[in-house]
């Protein structure tokens, strides 16, 4: 999601796609390159959706806001 006002991008990703060191290189590469160009960026992967108490944590640090 790209909250393009905001300069906020939410990366929302899978586990099983996002995971090992080759995957998580390119991601890191691909964060560094948003973060480069002015954009603050969230990663929010799946086992942080199933759990509600990561995904509160997370969503707080996001938008401010407790749920």
């Amino acid at each position: 999601f790209i909250l393009i006002y905001l300069g906020i991008i939410l990366r929302v990703q899978g586990d099983y796609w996002h995971s090992g060191s080759k995957r998580e290189a390119k991601d890191l590469i691909s964060k560094m390159a948003l973060t480069a160009r002015g954009f603050v960026v969230f990663d929010l992967f799946e086992h942080d959706i199933y759990n509600e108490y990561t995904l509160k944590d997370k969503m707080y640090k996001i938008c401010g806001v407790r749920l």
